[in-house]
């Protein structure tokens, strides 16, 4: 959208016909701080860009079960194993409490074009 504005659509296929899409709008308000705003987060999220990667601070999310939307509190932890393997895992839990409603792990290797 411009320099410092864009726009990141994407979809989650959950198989049998069930896929989830999401638009967020992120934007780079300093050099290393993002803000992202989507239907999903209603209090948006924010963003600290690092040498390694990014910290996220905890947000507030609607996370889909069912059919209806339950509000959840959510921390982005973001990682790299010694292996080269790009770990991010959100753990959301009831929102003023810990007690855990769900975690999602993703796990991203490095292909052979990027090995040293």
């Amino acid at each position: 959208m411009t320099e410092t504005l864009w726009r990141v659509d994407d979809d989650a296929d959950f198989g049998g016909g069930r896929i989830q899409r999401r638009r967020t709008f992120c934007e780079l308000v300093s050099d290393d701080h993002l803000l992202l705003t989507a239907g999903d987060l209603p209090e948006g999220a924010e963003m600290w860009l690092d040498e390694g990667g990014y910290r996220a601070a905890p947000f507030r999310m609607t996370f889909p079960l069912g059919p209806l939307p339950v509000l959840v509190r959510v921390h982005d932890n973001s990682y790299l194993e010694e292996d080269g393997v790009f770990v991010n895992r959100f753990d959301a839990y009831v929102p003023g409490t810990r007690i855990p409603v769900a975690r999602t792990t993703f796990r991203v290797r490095p292909g052979p074009h990027l090995k040293g």
